[in-house]
This record gives C-alpha cells, sequence and structure tokens, in this order.
C-alpha cells in the first residue's frame, strides 16, 4: 500500500492525556497559578513555633511570704560548747515561717539581726525551766556537704552538732511564754525537762531571768548579770 494513502490521523496505541491546566507544566508559568494545596506563610509559621509570650513553657509563680508566728522580747542566745558558753545575740525572739503559695518551706528562729536557725520536726527544742530553752542544731560537715551538694537528707551523713541556748527576761510574760512553747511544740520536737537541784551538774539559774522584764536588759549591769547567771550550760 502506498504511503500516501495513509490516514492522516490514525488512532495512538497509547491513551492521551488531557490537562485540566495546560500552564502547570510549563516553565514559564506564573506563581499566581491556582494550586489544590494551601499557601504557607513561613513567617506566621516561625511564630507559631516560637511564640513571643513563652505562654507554652511558662509554669504559674506561686507567691512567697513571710509570716511572724510570734514575737518575745528580752532574749539572750549562747552558742554551748565543751568547756564554755559564748553570747551570740541578744534582743526580741522573733519566730517566722516562710510559705510557699499555700506550704510552710520553713520555719526559723531569730534574735535580733545577728542569729537565726531552723527550727524542725527532727530537730530537738527543750524547756529546762520557766526563763530557759535548749535548741540542738544539725548541720553536715563540710565534707558530707562537698560529696553531696544537691542532697538534703542528712541521715547517713556525718553531722556537726550546734547547741543553743536561750534565756528570756520572764518577767510579765509568763502567758506569751506559754504561747511560745505551743509553737515550739508545733514546729518543732519539743519536751519540758526540769533540772532538778541535787544533781551532779551544775543547776541554771533561773531565778534572776524569771525577776527581769525584758526592758531591763538595755542596762548594762542587768544585761551582764543575766548573761553571768546563763553561762551556766
Amino acid at each position: 500500500m502506498s504511503a500516501s494513502n495513509s490516514n492522516p490521523n490514525p488512532n495512538p496505541l497509547y491513551p492521551q492525556v488531557i490537562l485540566s491546566n495546560p500552564d502547570a507544566t510549563s516553565p514559564f508559568s506564573s506563581s499566581s497559578t491556582p494550586t489544590i494545596y494551601p499557601s504557607v506563610n513561613m513567617e506566621d509559621l516561625a511564630q507559631n513555633l516560637f511564640p513571643e509570650d513563652d505562654t507554652v513553657s511558662q509554669a504559674p509563680t506561686l507567691q512567697s511570704s513571710e509570716d511572724i508566728l510570734i514575737r518575745v522580747p528580752g532574749a539572750l542566745v549562747h552558742l554551748i560548747e565543751k568547756d564554755q558558753s559564748v553570747e551570740l545575740a541578744c534582743g526580741e525572739l522573733v519566730i517566722v515561717s516562710l510559705t510557699q503559695g499555700n506550704n510552710v518551706v520553713t520555719v526559723l528562729a531569730r534574735v535580733g539581726d545577728d542569729i537565726q536557725w531552723p527550727l524542725a520536726k527532727d530537730e530537738v527544742a527543750v524547756k529546762v525551766d520557766e526563763a530557759h530553752y535548749f535548741f540542738t542544731l544539725r548541720v553536715p560537715s563540710n565534707e558530707s556537704l562537698e560529696n553531696d551538694e544537691d542532697d538534703e537528707d542528712f541521715s547517713g551523713k556525718e553531722c556537726e552538732m550546734f547547741n543553743y541556748g536561750l534565756t528570756i527576761a520572764s518577767k510579765g510574760q509568763e502567758a506569751l511564754l506559754k504561747e511560745l512553747d505551743r509553737v515550739l511544740e508545733k514546729y518543732s520536737c519539743f519536751t519540758v525537762q526540769k533540772v532538778e537541784e541535787g544533781k551532779d551538774i551544775e543547776v541554771l539559774d533561773g531565778l534572776v531571768a524569771r525577776e527581769m522584764a525584758p526592758e531591763e536588759l538595755e542596762l548594762k549591769e542587768k544585761k551582764e548579770l543575766m548573761a553571768d547567771s546563763s553561762a551556766a550550760y
């Protein structure tokens, strides 16, 4: 058969693909060509991933406060050592609680601006008589602190013991000292241990402190008298 008699439009052996958008495959198509996918703004995406106000990472802040539990004027504090007692501070005894939210973080006893120590249920507080108190504080040794800087548990650690004697000019403050006993009972390991005469120990001279009013400690000779009588610790 002659080639001139062939069908000018023969049926193709392969199916044809009809493009609904012929420009989609054109290298000259513009960026405004419609697409089936939504557009993404990269600036908005970055702002959503890293919000400026950090609302996702911020936790609610708990309010911290310091609450005064009791004030007792006319207090004298000694550090009790093996061979002697060293006067540390003289002034008003203030017991405060440090709270965060609704939780009590710690309770501190302070005398003036010179000294403070914590009260805890595992720390001893003893009432010796109407005017004298005894406190024991355990502090981890320097070696223990270096080995376990982040561990607040003292169990199994080598600790140093510090003993404090508290003397209060208690004349006219009997009711206030009863309230002090209730605070100590609530926040420390509080006991009452009367010192009896006739024992082979030096008995504290509680008469001086019982007969002295807080304002009398402002007089040098009165303060020295009470300090000397408390040195029996």
